[in-house]
């Protein structure tokens, strides 16, 4: 220290000099080091959050269905009336058993039971006058000559189609009985089969219609449950059958089976899809109806399933922009048929690449994926967009009924 002081003091100029030199290179080396900290938090401002898909997931539709259930049916009015009689809910019928009586008025006056007497009156009579008819015939019959002659012959002849017309008559009388009786059949809504009344939805004094439901009817003994749900033909051709499906039925989740797929269509080019109940679940199904069915789907073999918002076109055709090395790159696909609110990528992408949803995103940008967490409200939102879907096609199903 005695020295550096004795070349201070021999040498002033020299030592400020120096001095100020090692400041300013202290002061500069500081600023460098700022500025690569600043850069480098530029970069990471500027790198972009986007949603990814991972193509190797299953795509996971969901689908109304309707079910049919083989130990329940629904009544219905099989002509316009007014209720004249009806069962309470719970009651036990058994097969044949009136259950829901209409009439024409209120007072319970039937046109169809005055026109069903009329004809058992007319078939009473013409039954009687055919008995007799006969009777005249045969003794006619005895009094004909033998011979063989052309006279026998014709008399002959002329009271076979006598009996003839006299059986035409009785049998045209019988029909219209029993046309009557169809008749008034139709105003009386009878089991098919045994058990429980479970539901009533009308009461006496209702005015009904054809078609009108009159109340639930539930058999003695248990039976399966069938869905069946209509779906588009892209969407028939590629439902994963090894995939998981099921129903969800208030909390509770049912596994379903897959029986059968429609090769045709059946309504409105809409393709059936029929599937089978657990014998345990079947209680939680009410037959008539709706139920939402969550079904995987799955392309042939070497095609991926993608999201429609991660296809972008350029100049050279369809692309999509996976992440690779924290960047974004673009690859050029080729599309096959679209299912809902996916897509088939027949060639381009690979099992385990991760798809880009962001369609801002630029060829090279860097990137950084969201979590799974922050994926989930694109998933629900991919989820109400299909459901949605799937209503439409129901409404032009009903609409084409109609």
């Amino acid at each position: 220290m005695r020295k550096l002081a004795k070349m201070i003091g021999r040498f002033p100029v020299v030592a400020f000099v120096i001095g100020l030199a090692i400041i300013f290179a202290a002061v500069y080396g500081g600023q460098m080091m700022r500025a690569q900290e600043v850069s480098e938090g530029d970069k990471q401002v500027k790198a972009r959050t986007v949603e990814t898909f991972a193509v190797g997931e299953s795509r996971e539709i969901v689908v109304q269905g309707e079910v049919e259930r083989a130990d329940t049916i629904t009544l219905v009015a099989t002509t316009s009336g007014i209720v004249r009689r009806t069962l309470a809910e719970g009651n036990y019928v058994v097969k044949g058993q009136q259950v829901v009586l209409l009439g024409d008025s209120y007072t319970g006056e039937s046109a169809a039971q005055v026109a069903l007497e009329q004809t058992q009156i007319s078939f009473d009579y013409q039954k009687e006058v055919f008995e007799l008819q006969e009777d005249i015939y045969d003794t006619q019959e005895d009094g004909i000559n033998k011979t063989g002659s052309d006279e026998s012959r014709i008399a002959q002849k002329q009271i076979d189609l006598q009996e003839r017309a006299n059986e035409f008559a009785l049998d045209n009388a019988k029909l219209a009985h029993e046309s009557a009786h169809a008749q008034v059949a139709r105003y009386t809504i009878g089991a098919p089969f045994t058990g429980t009344l479970e539901s009533q939805f009308v009461r006496i004094g209702d005015q009904v219609s054809a078609g009108t439901p009159l109340g639930v009817l539930r058999a003695q003994n248990t039976h399966d449950a069938l869905i069946v749900a209509y779906v588009s033909k892209a969407r028939a051709a590629n439902i994963d059958l090894t995939g998981e499906t099921y129903a969800m039925v208030g909390s509770k989740k049912a596994p379903l089976q897959i029986t059968h797929i429609a090769k045709a269509p059946t309504r409105v080019g809409a393709y059936a899809v029929t599937f089978s109940v657990s014998p345990a679940d079947t209680e939680l199904f009410t037959d008539g109806g709706f139920i939402e069915i969550h079904l995987q789907l799955a392309g042939e073999v070497g095609t991926q399933f993608v999201p429609l918002d991660s296809v972008r076109y350029s100049a050279e055709g369809p692309e999509i922009y996976i992440v690779k090395d924290g960047k974004a790159h673009a690859i050029p696909v080729e599309l096959g048929e679209v299912v809902g609110s996916s897509v088939i990528v027949v060639s381009g992408i690979k099992g385990d690449d991760e798809v880009i949803l962001d369609r801002a995103v630029s060829d090279g940008e860097i990137v950084t994926r969201i979590s799974k967490e922050g994926s989930a409200p694109q998933n629900s939102k991919i989820q109400e967009v299909e459901r949605l879907n799937d209503e439409l096609l129901e409404v032009d199903i009903n609409e084409e009924s109609l």
